[in-house]
């Protein structure tokens, strides 16, 4: 049975791979569709990878910038499956650097963030400025890297420092279950399973933020 496993999970990583490499060639054809392109995407991934998503509360029509918590790949799929308006993550630089897969960054003009360099600092605010006024929702994890426990890591500065430079509020959201259907580390996929968002007031104070879904995760998974 391990064995099978292996081999599912590797074919659908191959999937999956493959359909990144066909999204980033649409990019390319359909410059201007890149959104509905990413929602289609997104779309497709729920569809066979058989997970169904549970939508709690609702999101913010004024908001500017939501957070997250991070465990796993599926978490901004997930995202851009649900969200209604077109999201601008903020990623390290690291995966825009990646040959051709990088594109899935540069192309539709994602935000990239050099963590050795705090002068790369005053540019994603230049841009984050620039994607708000194309109507663009930023979107970040502020654990700044996954995280493969409820407990929530220590939060960066980086977006409490985007929402103050931005004047813009942020709407924080809990994702849970995302690793137990795609654990983008062992890459393993598990199906039939609900990934949960809950969706959390607007707020301003980052620590209020981060003490909201830090109660959440409690709540919901002990």
């Amino acid at each position: 049975m391990n064995i099978l496993n292996k081999i599912i999970t590797f074919f659908y990583a191959l999937i999956i791979a493959i359909s990144i490499a066909v999204v980033i060639i649409l990019f390319y054809i359909f410059p201007q569709k890149n959104w509905q392109i990413r929602k289609t995407w997104a779309k497709f991934i729920r569809k066979i990878c058989f997970y169904k998503i549970e939508i709690i509360g609702e999101f913010s029509e004024d908001t500017k910038m939501i957070i997250l918590n991070h465990r796993s790949m599926l978490d901004f799929i997930a995202l851009e499956d649900v969200y209604p308006k077109n999201l601008c993550w903020i990623a390290k630089k690291q995966i825009g650097d990646l040959f051709f897969y990088g594109q899935i960054i540069k192309k539709p003009k994602m935000i990239s963030i050099d963590r050795a360099n705090a002068r790369d600092f005053v540019n994603v605010i230049k841009q984050a400025k620039e994607r708000l006024e194309d109507n663009r929702v930023i979107s970040i994890f502020p654990e700044g890297t996954r995280n493969d426990t409820y407990n929530l890591l220590r939060f960066k500065s980086g977006a409490s420092k985007i929402a103050e430079k931005l004047n813009i509020s942020f709407q924080p959201i809990v994702l849970i279950g995302a690793k137990e259907i795609l654990d983008s580390k062992k890459i393993k996929i598990s199906f039939f399973k609900t990934l949960k968002i809950i969706i959390l007031p607007p707020t301003n104070d980052i620590e209020e933020a981060k003490e909201m879904m830090q109660k959440v995760l409690n709540d919901n998974t002990r």
